[in-house]
């Protein structure tokens, strides 16, 4: 799914103490799909290493 990779990397950013908010503010905003929110909140509901256990192949 195109720009869901972006989405992660914010998130790992942000787990590492970088303070980004205004970027993913951002590309939050510019979602449109209801798929594509939903995937984003997923996203950013758990840390950096859960979403590759649970999503990457």
């Amino acid at each position: 799914m195109p720009g869901t990779g972006y989405v992660a990397q914010q998130d790992d950013v942000l787990a590492r103490g970088a303070a980004l908010v205004r970027p993913i503010d951002t590309s939050l905003a510019s979602l449109k799909t209801p798929s594509a929110k939903a995937l984003a909140d997923a996203a950013l509901s758990m840390d950096s290493l859960q979403w590759q256990q649970n999503f990457l192949p």
